[in-house]
């Protein structure tokens, strides 16, 4: 199984399709499982997320948890060879 633990786009680069890109590529050279999660109130991470995962991926759920800060959103999913 595999993990996002840290994923930044610096402001001004956001919505130009580098991010989307990074992970796509990221996803393709590593297909299988992942794991990853997200606060709750970084809404625009999210909907990021939420997009890109849901374009990749084969098949994917998402649930709430509450971490020691704050609750998040965490995301399972798998990616095709």
């Amino acid at each position: 199984m595999f993990q996002v633990a840290e994923f930044f786009v610096k402001p001004k680069y956001r919505r130009c399709g580098i991010g989307r890109t990074a992970v796509t590529n990221i996803w393709q050279r590593f297909p299988g499982r992942w794991e990853l999660q997200v606060m709750n109130r970084n809404d625009s991470a999210v909907q990021f997320w939420e997009r890109c995962i849901s374009q990749q991926a084969k098949s994917w759920k998402v649930e709430e948890i509450v971490a020691p800060d704050g609750r998040r959103q965490f995301f399972h999913f798998e990616v095709a060879e």
